[in-house]
């Protein structure tokens, strides 16, 4: 698929509570290369703003791993997995829409083109208006059934009174009311002071005066884990499962070198299968030889994704960790089989400069293979009874595949945990 339509791009739901954060619906066609719909399914897909057409950085970046395809057309909600800032499109630094499908490049990139009223709105950023709204612009028969801030004084002595009736904020949602706040209670809680309310500030909690007693009405939430975003990406897929039992099998941010220069990247994280906690680092796809090659290319986001894809193999190595501890599961033609071994991992590494510590369990038993000059980057050669006879790149014929059993030209994927 190489062509995309772009037929509507409306902001049309936001949180319910106040908050900087909101959502936009994206909807498009996809069609083929002939102009045909694409297939009804589901589809991995990354939708990126950019302030220009040949832009390297995007402003902002969301994905999703499943959207649905109906005769081609497809609706995307940016902000669902990435939160979606107001500022995005503050100073026109987001003018131009990029969409990338099942980890192929990305399509050709659609200007977004402003709607007649956000024209008109553009003149609020440049608004500065302080004391230019007064009484006298105030419609005050739409106000009169409100009383006014500044008149609770006239209502209320200020060493304390009673307000009798009903004293409704809610239809004035910029009105607070700002509870007295202690480090222990302000005063005995008996007859006199039934119902008082006051916010406790040294384990802060709110309390309220029942009969004899302070009792805690509501306390601040421990905080929990952060969420995944390309602000607060995880390290690895073992670290974000460790981090937060539970998590889905998707595609999440990750960052392998925290504060260095390489930027967050998304990947597919298998959470589910053998423990879970699996980063894939390898699509391979039979015809291709692209995995073979240190470097990385493309994006993974699913392991059965349609096009070739790959981390490199400095970026493998770190996420390995302890390379003694750390296992490679290697899927070739079907066949799942584990390597383990205190060694440099190199995809275009062959003979002893393989990875050869073979099982068919992630837990072992674990069995040497032997070395051979044709067989790259992980091999079971000589170990076919006790590992999945499989092999990362096999040099010795034509085809461009990984090799499973007698077939030497298969699609494939590698994880790392």
């Amino acid at each position: 698929m190489r062509q995309l339509c772009l037929l509507l791009v409306l902001a049309i739901a936001c949180p319910l509570a106040a908050a900087a954060d909101e959502t936009l619906l994206i909807q498009g066609r996809l069609s083929t290369q002939g102009g045909q719909a694409a297939p009804d399914g589901t589809y991995a897909m990354v939708v990126a703003f950019y302030e220009t057409k040949t832009a390297v950085d995007a402003v902002y970046q969301d994905f999703a791993t499943a959207v649905d395809v109906s005769n081609g057309v497809f609706r995307f909600e940016a902000g669902t997995n990435t939160p979606l800032a107001v500022g995005v499109f503050q100073n026109q630094s987001a003018q131009w829409l990029a969409v990338t499908v099942n980890g192929e490049p990305e399509l050709p990139r659609q200007p977004l083109h402003p709607i007649a009223y956000a024209l008109h709105a553009q003149s609020a950023d440049a608004l500065s208006c302080t004391g230019c709204v007064t009484a006298g612009n105030l419609a005050t028969e739409i106000l009169s059934p409100y009383a006014k801030l500044a008149d609770l004084s006239d209502l209320l002595p200020k060493a304390g009174g009673t307000l009798t009736g009903t004293l409704d904020f809610g239809l004035n949602p910029t009105a607070n009311l700002r509870l007295e706040s202690a480090g222990a209670a302000p005063a005995a809680c008996e007859a006199a002071t039934q119902g008082m309310v006051y916010y406790n500030t040294t384990d802060s909690a709110f309390y309220g005066c029942a009969t004899d007693e302070w009792v805690p009405l509501a306390a601040k939430a421990p905080a929990g884990p952060t969420p995944n975003s390309q602000e607060n990406p995880g390290f690895s897929c073992k670290q974000l499962l460790a981090d937060t039992p539970g998590l889905a099998t998707a595609v999440y941010w990750l960052d392998t070198d925290g504060s260095g220069p390489q930027v967050p990247f998304q990947n597919y994280c298998d959470m589910t299968t053998a423990g879970g906690g699996w980063t894939l680092v390898t699509r391979i796809r039979k015809d291709d030889g692209a995995h073979f090659s240190k470097d990385g290319y493309a994006t993974l986001t699913a392991p059965a994704q349609t096009t070739p894809a790959k981390l490199s193999d400095a970026r493998i190595n770190i996420l390995r960790g302890d390379y003694a501890q750390s296992v490679f599961r290697m899927v070739c033609n079907g066949q799942v089989t584990y390597f383990q071994e205190d060694k440099v991992f190199y995809s275009t590494g062959g003979g002893g400069n393989a990875i050869l510590r073979c099982s068919k369990s992630p837990d072992g038993p674990w069995h040497n293979s032997d070395a051979f000059g044709t067989h790259f980057g992980l091999n079971t050669w000589g170990e076919v009874p006790n590992c999945n006879y499989v092999i990362y790149y096999y040099g010795g014929g034509a085809a461009k595949g990984c090799y499973s059993g007698n077939s030497d030209n298969n699609d494939g994927a590698l994880f790392v945990r």
